[in-house]
Parts: structure tokens; C-alpha cells; sequence
């Protein structure tokens, strides 16, 4: 079945009779269960754009927020689960890729909240506000001497 004849079934809801059998393994499988899995892919990964420009805006400034990794993470794992599927080895190795970027900048993103956490917990005992614990000394006190007699 193309994808001439299958993407109209789709867009009309007809995708209960529309399926294929695997290359790998042989047995039947829903065609429309995977395109809607890589439809669903896709728009997860897009949403990380949407997730990037509505944050930039709000600040003013062109940031990424930890939403724009993890939505490129799960849209990534899932085209990578559609690529697998299909036996697309260039999709397979960019999202491959892809998704090994997304897991290292969360790691990244994590050790420096630590450090962020451990230098505002170091900074805080510095300042107006720390408490410190000084010792006095006192002058010995001055007794009047009696005159010389």
C-alpha cells in the first residue's frame, strides 16, 4: 500500500483497514498506528520551538529553557522509534544523534543547578545577613591604684 493510498484513508478517518506487514519480522501491523506515532513524534519535537520563541519573548532575550531539551528528547526517542520501524537508517542516525545531545544538555543543565545551589547556599553565609560568632575580649579593667603612700 502507498502513501498515495494511505494518507487520504487517514485524513478522511478510514485507518482501521489500513495496514502492512513488517519486513523484519513478517507479521501484520497497523500502518496508521505508526503514522500517527510519527506524526506524534513530530509534533512533540516541533513543540520545542513553540516552547523556545514563547519563553524568548517573555523575557525579552533569546534563551532555552529546560522545557526545549526535554521536548527534543521524547520527540527525538519517538522518531527515533518510527525511524526503527520504517529501517530509515538516516533518520535512525540523526535522531540517534540527536538524542544523545538532548540527554547530555539535561546533565548539563542539572550539574549547574547543583553548583547554582551550592554557591547560593555558599553566598548566604556572606553578607548583612550572616551570622558570626565573635569573641570579645576585654581590656583587663583598670583598678585605681592607691597614691604611693
Amino acid at each position: 500500500m502507498g502513501m498515495r493510498l494511505v494518507l487520504p484513508l487517514i485524513l478522511f478517518g478510514e485507518t482501521a483497514h489500513v495496514a502492512e506487514v513488517c519486513p523484519t519480522c513478517g507479521h501484520v501491523q497497523s500502518t496508521a498506528l505508526w503514522l500517527m506515532i510519527g506524526f506524534l513524534g513530530q509534533a512533540i519535537f516541533t513543540a520545542r520551538f513553540l516552547a523556545q520563541w514563547l519563553v524568548s519573548e517573555k523575557r525579552r532575550d533569546s534563551v532555552i529553557p529546560v522545557a526545549f531539551w526535554w521536548l527534543s528528547l521524547f520527540g527525538g526517542m519517538t522518531l527515533l522509534c518510527y525511524a526503527v520501524h520504517r529501517e530509515d537508517p538516516v533518520i535512525i542516525v540523526g535522531q540517534a544523534l540527536g538524542v544523545f545531545i538532548y540527554v547530555r544538555n539535561l546533565m548539563l543543565v542539572s550539574k549547574g543547578k547543583k553548583r547554582a545551589v551550592k554557591s547560593s547556599h555558599r553566598s548566604s553565609l556572606k553578607g548583612p545577613h550572616r551570622v558570626e560568632l565573635i569573641e570579645v575580649v576585654r581590656a583587663p579593667e583598670r583598678r585605681e591604684r592607691p597614691d604611693d603612700e
